[in-house]
C-alpha cells in the first residue's frame, strides 16, 4: 500500500478514535449521571434523560454511517431479546390494549432507550479497552451515589431525604432500590478485582466494594439483607477454585472492618447536631482497616503457590469459627437499658421493642423489671412506659396493657397480664419521652403463672447496633409491609386476567389497581417488576423475560465452564438486580434498567456463540443491518421526545403563571402543548377546563364544544383516570346534561370502588343536580336524585365491602351529603324542617338502609378495664359494655361557633335496653366539656331525646364532637339510630 493511501487509512482511524471517545464520553455522563437525579424516577428528568440517549444514538449512527460500517445486530441473544421487548410494549398500543395511551408511549420509549444505549455499549465492547472503561464507569457511578449517601447522612451533603429515618436513601431517595443498586455493583467490584493485575487497582477496586457494602448494611434493607448472602454464596459456587477463595478472602477482608465500625458508626449519627464529624472520621478509619487487613491478604496472595491454597482453606474454617464464636458473643453480650433525656429540654422519644415468641392464647403472665428512674420535673411527665401488645397470627397488634413509670417506685415491678385467644407472641416497647427523665431497665423476663422464666428479654446489645437490630426483628412475612405486598401481587393477576395476551401497556398498574385491588391501598406501583410486566405486557412480555433469564442462566453455565470469572460477575450483578426487582419497584427508577442494560452490553458473547437466534429456521446470527434503517427510527423518536418534553415545560410554565397572565394566553399556552404532546390526559383536562370556563364567560361556545372534545379524547386515552371521569361528568352537569354525567361518575366509582374520595365527587355532583332543580321548583326530580342516586352511594359502598376482607368508609362530606337528602326526603312536606336545614351542623342517621356499607364513621374509647362494643345494625348503632368501668362511643369531628345556642336531638331505637346513659360535646379547644346530659330513655316519648347548649366564648370551630357513655357492669344495651346537632335562634 502507497504511503498516501496509509496516511488516508490512519487519518479514518484517528477520526474515529476521536468519535469514539467523545460518544464514550457522552455514554459515560448517562450513565454515571442516571442515579444522580432522584434515580430518573419522575417525568421531567426521565424525558431529559431520553432525549440525550437518542442525542448520542443519533450521533453513534451517523459515526458509524460516515466510517462506512454496518450495525451489526443479532449476533448475540440479547439483540433479540432488546427488540422483542419493544415489540412486547408495543403490541398493546396497536391493538387498542392500553390502560394509559400515554404512560403505554412512555414505557416504549423507555424500552427503545435501552436498547439504543445497549447497541452502542455493546458495540464499544468490542474492543476490550473499551469494554474495561464502561466496568469503571459503572462502578464509578455507583461509589459517587455510595458517598452521597455516606456524607448525606453525616450531614455534609444536604439534599431531600438523602437519609430517610436513620436509613441512607441517597439521590435515590429509597433505601431499597439504592440497597438494590450496591449489592448488584459489588460483584462488578468483585469481577474487576480478578480482572486487574496491578495491585493499587485491586486496592482500589477493593476500597469502593467495600464503601458500597458499608452504603448497603445502613440502607437496612431487610429485602436486600435476606437476598445478598443467597446471591454471594450462589456467586463464589460459581466461581473457580482460585478465584473462589480470593473472593472469598475479600469477602472476609470488607466485611470484617464494616461490622468492627457499625457500632461507632451508628452512635455517632444518634447524636442530635447538623453535621456528625466523628461519624465521618469513623467510616474513614473503616476504610483504612480494609486497606491494611485486604493489603495483607493480596501479600499472602501473591506469595502462596498454588498447592498451597489448601492452607488458606484452613485459615478461612478458622475464621469462620472465629467470627461464628464472635457473633455468638456479640448476639448474648447485653448492657442494662439507659434512656437519658436529663439534657433534653424538649420531648425526645427513646424507645425499643422487644418480641416473646413463647407464648400461649388466653393465659396468665407477670412481665417482671428491675427499674431505676429519675423523674422529671412536671408531675404528669412519666420517666418510662412499657407497653405489652398481643400480636395475633397475621401480625396484628392489640393493647394487652400499659403501665406508666412512677418517680416513687423503683426495683423490682410486676406487670401482670393475660394474653388473648389469638395471640401468637407478645411485642413490648419500652419507651421514655420527657425532658430531665432518665431510666434505666436492668433486667426484664417474662414468668408464667407458675413462676416459670419464659424469656429474659435481652436489652440491650454491646456490640451491635440497635437499628440493625430492630430491622432483623421485624423481617417477617405476616408485617404490614409483606402482607401488603402480598396484596399487591394477587391483585395483579386479578389485572392480568382482564388483559392477558398482550396487557395493558406501560403504566397499567397504576391506571388499573384501584379497580381489581382487594384490599384498600394507595399504590401507583406493584413492588414487582415481574408482576408489572406481566399486567404491562401479558402473556408476550412476561414469555420475553422468561427467555431473557434462561438466557441469562445457560450464558451462567457456559460462562462456569470458561471459568470466566468476570463474565460471571456481570451476570451476577444483573441477576441480583432482577432479584431484588422481584420485591421491589426498583424498574420505575429508570437508571436501574439503564444500568442493567449497560451491564447486559458488557457480556462476552463469545461464550455464547453456539446458541444462535432462529426465525423459521433461518439463522440470524452475524447478520447485520445498515444505519440507514436505525437512524430512520431513531431521528423521529428523538424529535418526538424533545416535543414531549416541551409539551411539559409549556405545561409547567403556564401552571406557575397562570395567576398572573390573561386566561386567553394560558389557553393559547395548552393548546400548543396538546399540540405537542397529544396523548397527555392530564394536559387535556386543563386545557378543557379553561376553555370552558372562558367560554361561558364570553358566550363563545365553540370553545365549549372544543373543551368537550379534549375531555372526550382525555376519557379514550384514559379509560380509567378518574379525574377524566369525573372532569367529563362536571362538564356535562355544567351543560345541563344530567344523565350523560351521572353516566362518567358511575364509571368513576366502577374504576375506584375502593377510593372514599370518588364517592364524594359524585355524592357532590348529586348535590349540586338536586339543588338545581330545587332552584327551579321541582321537587319531585331533586327528591328522585336524592332517592335513586345520592343515598344509592350508600348500596355502591356496601356492594365494594363485600369484596375486601377491610371495608372502607366514607368521607365525612359524603354521609353529611347523602345524610341531608336523606333529611329532605323524609321532610319535604314540613316547611318548617326544612327550613332549618342550613342550620344543621352534624347529622348521622345510623339507622339508614344499608348502613353497614359505610363502615364504622364512630370510634370507642379504650380502656384496659372497660369492655366496650358496638354494632352497626339496620336499626342503627348498638352500643354495649359488660366491663367494669365507664366507655364512651365518639363521632367524627364536626364545627361549632363560639356562644352559640344549639339543640341536640336524639333517636334512641325502642329496642334499647339501656335506660340510663350519658351525652357530651366535646371540644378540643376552649373549654373541653362543652355540655354533659344525662338522658333516661324511660322518660322520653317515640324515643326521641331533645337537649339545647350554649359554647363558651374561647371555642374555635373545627374539633368538636359528640360522644355517648355507657356505664358499664351490664348485659344492657342502648341503639341510637339518628343525631342530629342545629344551631337555634
Amino acid at each position: 500500500m502507497g504511503t498516501k493511501a496509509q496516511n488516508q487509512v490512519k487519518k479514518q482511524a484517528d477520526k474515529k478514535s476521536i468519535a469514539d471517545k467523545i460518544i464514550f464520553v457522552l455514554l459515560s455522563i448517562l450513565i454515571i449521571g442516571a442515579p444522580l437525579f432522584q434515580g430518573l424516577f419522575f417525568q421531567k428528568e426521565i424525558m431529559i434523560s431520553n432525549i440525550f440517549a437518542f442525542a448520542i444514538f443519533v450521533v453513534f449512527l451517523l459515526n458509524k454511517k460516515r466510517n462506512k460500517e454496518k450495525l451489526i445486530i443479532f449476533n448475540s441473544p440479547y439483540d433479540c431479546i432488546g427488540l422483542l421487548f419493544i415489540i412486547a410494549y408495543l403490541l398493546p398500543i396497536v391493538f387498542f390494549q392500553w390502560a394509559d395511551l400515554r404512560d403505554a408511549i412512555d414505557i416504549l420509549i423507555r424500552y427503545t432507550t435501552y436498547y439504543a444505549i445497549y447497541l452502542m455499549i455493546k458495540d464499544m465492547a468490542q474492543f476490550e479497552r473499551y469494554k474495561e472503561y464502561f466496568t469503571k464507569v459503572l462502578i464509578l457511578g455507583s461509589l459517587v451515589v455510595a458517598f452521597i449517601g455516606i456524607f448525606g447522612a453525616t450531614g455534609y451533603i444536604k439534599l431531600e431525604d438523602v437519609i430517610m429515618g436513620n436509613r441512607i436513601s441517597s439521590t435515590f431517595q429509597y433505601p431499597n432500590t439504592l440497597a438494590a443498586l450496591m449489592m448488584a455493583m459489588f460483584f462488578l467490584v468483585n469481577g474487576s478485582i480478578h480482572k486487574a493485575e496491578k495491585y493499587i487497582e485491586k486496592l482500589i477496586y477493593g476500597a469502593a466494594g467495600f464503601v458500597m457494602l458499608f452504603t448497603f448494611i445502613f440502607t437496612y434493607s431487610r429485602a436486600a439483607w435476606l437476598l445478598f448472602p443467597i446471591f454471594a454464596l450462589l456467586y463464589l459456587i460459581f466461581l473457580s477454585g482460585k478465584d473462589r477463595i480470593a473472593s472469598i478472602l475479600y469477602f472476609v477482608a470488607t466485611l470484617l472492618p464494616n461490622i468492627l465500625v457499625l457500632q461507632p458508626f451508628t452512635s455517632q449519627l444518634a447524636i442530635d447536631a447538623d453535621t456528625k464529624p466523628k461519624a465521618l472520621i469513623v467510616f474513614f478509619i473503616g476504610i483504612g482497616i480494609f486497606k491494611v487487613l485486604y493489603s495483607i491478604v493480596l501479600f499472602v496472595q501473591s506469595k502462596l503457590a498454588d498447592k498451597h491454597y489448601k492452607l488458606i482453606y484452613g485459615f478461612l474454617g478458622a475464621v469462620t469459627i472465629g467470627v461464628a464464636i464472635l457473633g455468638y458473643m456479640a448476639l448474648n453480650t447485653t448492657v442494662p437499658l439507659v434512656f437519658d433525656n436529663m439534657a433534653a429540654t424538649e420531648n425526645k422519644t427513646n424507645q425499643i421493642q422487644r418480641t416473646v415468641k413463647e407464648i400461649e392464647g388466653n393465659k396468665d403472665y407477670i412481665l417482671k423489671l428491675n427499674v431505676e428512674a429519675i423523674a422529671g420535673e412536671v408531675e404528669a411527665q412519666w420517666p418510662w412506659r412499657v407497653r405489652i401488645n398481643s400480636v395475633n397470627e397475621a401480625g396484628e397488634q392489640e393493647l394487652l396493657i400499659e403501665t406508666l413509670g412512677d418517680k416513687d417506685v423503683n426495683g423490682e415491678i410486676e406487670i401482670p397480664f393475660t394474653t388473648l385467644e389469638t395471640t401468637q407472641n407478645i411485642s413490648i416497647y419500652f419507651t421514655n419521652i420527657y425532658p430531665k427523665t432518665k431510666v434505666v431497665f436492668n433486667e426484664v423476663k417474662v414468668i408464667d403463672g407458675e413462676e416459670n422464666v419464659v424469656e429474659n428479654i435481652k436489652l440491650k446489645y454491646k456490640y451491635i447496633p440497635e437499628s440493625l437490630i430492630a430491622r432483623f426483628n421485624s423481617i417477617d412475612l405476616s408485617e404490614d409491609s409483606s402482607a401488603t405486598r402480598l396484596t399487591y401481587y394477587k391483585d395483579s393477576f386479578s389485572i392480568f386476567k382482564s388483559k392477558p395476551i398482550f396487557g395493558g401497556g406501560g403504566g397499567t398498574w397504576k391506571a388499573l389497581y384501584p379497580k381489581y385491588q382487594s384490599l384498600p391501598y394507595n399504590s401507583t406501583e406493584a413492588h414487582n417488576y415481574f408482576l408489572q410486566a406481566l399486567v404491562e405486557t401479558g402473556i408476550t412480555g412476561i414469555a420475553v423475560l422468561a427467555l431473557l433469564i434462561f438466557i441469562f442462566v445457560v450464558h451462567l453455565l457456559k460462562a462456569w465452564k470458561r471459568k470466566d470469572t468476570l463474565t460471571i460477575s456481570i451476570l451476577f450483578s444483573i441477576l441480583a438486580l432482577l432479584g431484588h426487582s422481584g420485591l421491589d419497584f426498583n424498574f420505575s427508577f429508570h437508571s436501574i434498567p439503564i444500568i442493567l442494560w449497560a451491564l447486559i452490553a458488557l457480556l462476552e458473547t463469545k461464550t455464547f456463540e453456539d446458541i444462535k437466534p432462529r426465525i423459521n429456521k433461518i439463522d440470524l446470527s452475524g447478520k447485520s443491518v445498515g444505519t440507514v434503517v436505525p437512524i430512520i427510527f431513531a431521528v423521529p423518536l428523538l424529535l418526538f421526545s424533545i416535543s414531549l418534553y416541551s409539551a411539559y415545560a409549556i405545561s409547567v410554565d403556564n401552571g406557575k403563571s397562570i395567576n398572573e397572565i390573561p386566561i386567553e394566553e394560558s389557553i393559547s399556552k395548552m393548546e400548543k402543548a396538546v399540540l405537542l404532546d397529544p396523548f397527555h390526559s392530564n394536559m387535556r383536562i386543563d386545557l378543557a377546563k379553561m376553555q370552558r370556563t372562558y367560554g361561558f364567560e364570553t358566550d363563545n361556545f365553540s370553545l365549549v364544544e372544543k373543551a368537550e372534545n379534549h375531555l372526550k379524547k382525555a376519557v379514550k386515552h384514559s379509560p380509567y383516570m378518574p379525574v377524566a371521569l369525573q372532569e367529563t361528568a362536571s362538564h356535562y352537569i355544567s351543560l345541563g346534561r344530567f344523565e350523560d354525567a351521572f353516566k362518567y361518575l358511575d364509571k368513576s366509582t366502577e374504576t375506584t370502588p375502593l377510593k372514599p374520595n370518588s364517592y364524594e365527587t359524585k355524592s357532590e355532583a348529586y348535590a349540586a343536580v338536586a339543588n338545581y332543580y330545587l332552584g327551579k321548583g321541582e321537587v319531585e326530580k331533586a327528591i328522585d336524585i336524592y332517592t335513586n342516586n345520592m343515598i344509592g352511594i350508600i348500596d355502591e359502598m356496601r356492594v365494594a365491602n363485600e369484596k375486601t376482607e377491610k371495608p372502607v368508609q366514607l368521607t365525612q362530606n359524603t354521609l353529611q351529603n347523602i345524610f341531608r337528602a336523606k333529611y329532605f326526603v323524609d321532610n319535604y312536606n314540613n316547611p318548617e324542617k326544612l327550613e332549618q336545614l342550613n342550620d344543621i351542623v352534624y347529622m348521622s342517621y345510623l339507622d339508614l338502609e344499608g348502613a353497614t356499607a359505610v363502615g364504622m364513621p364512630w370510634r370507642v374509647s379504650d380502656s384496659s378495664s372497660g369492655d366496650i362494643k358496638y354494632e352497626i345494625k339496620k336499626e342503627g348503632l348498638k352500643i354495649s359494655n359488660t366491663g367494669e368501668d365507664n366507655e364512651f362511643i365518639y363521632s367524627q369531628f364536626f364545627s361549632l361557633n363560639p356562644d352559640t345556642m344549639y339543640e341536640v336531638e336524639v333517636v334512641f331505637s325502642q329496642e334499647s335496653t339501656q335506660k340510663n346513659l350519658r351525652s357530651h360535646i366535646i371540644s378540643m379547644v376552649g373549654r373541653r366539656t362543652q355540655v354533659s346530659e344525662d338522658i333516661n330513655l324511660e322518660e322520653i316519648e317515640d324515643g326521641v331525646y331533645y337537649y339545647n347548649f350554649n359554647t363558651t366564648e374561647d371555642l374555635e370551630p373545627g374539633r368538636q364532637y359528640i360522644r355517648f357513655d355507657h356505664p358499664g357492669n351490664s348485659e344492657d344495651y342502648f341503639v341510637i339510630r339518628q343525631v342530629i346537632i342545629k344551631k337555634i335562634e
